[in-house]
């Protein structure tokens, strides 16, 4: 299981604040059947790459404080961010996970 974490803290997206994040790890690892992987964001759509950056810098720290804090049992070993557009960013900033479909199938159609 991934959180998601809205790092541009964007309306159009989905996520966890970024200062609920943390209560949100811990609240989940209360749960004995669920194993939180890692933490995933979708950074903001646009070419300026230091707006990217801060995005999954913010991902990032969140991730690395969880894991050096150790609120799970476990280290968290996933951090997804980055797509087509922005994932060489999110790769400088730790990545470990990236999607890249428009690069694969092209860009959606609107129907």
């Amino acid at each position: 299981m991934l959180i998601e974490v809205n790092t541009s803290e964007e309306a159009t997206k989905f996520g966890v604040k970024p200062d609920r994040a943390d209560d949100l790890i811990k609240k989940v690892s209360e749960f004995g059947n669920i194993k939180l992987r890692g933490l995933m964001t979708i950074g903001p759509f646009t070419d300026n790459k230091n707006e990217s950056r801060s995005a999954f810098k913010v991902l990032k720290d969140i991730f690395d404080r969880a894991n050096s804090e150790h609120i799970l049992r476990h280290p968290m070993t996933v951090l997804s961010m980055g797509m087509t557009h922005d994932y060489e960013t999110a790769i400088e900033e730790g990545a470990t996970m990236i999607r890249i479909g428009t690069a694969i199938f092209g860009s959606r159609t609107q129907q």
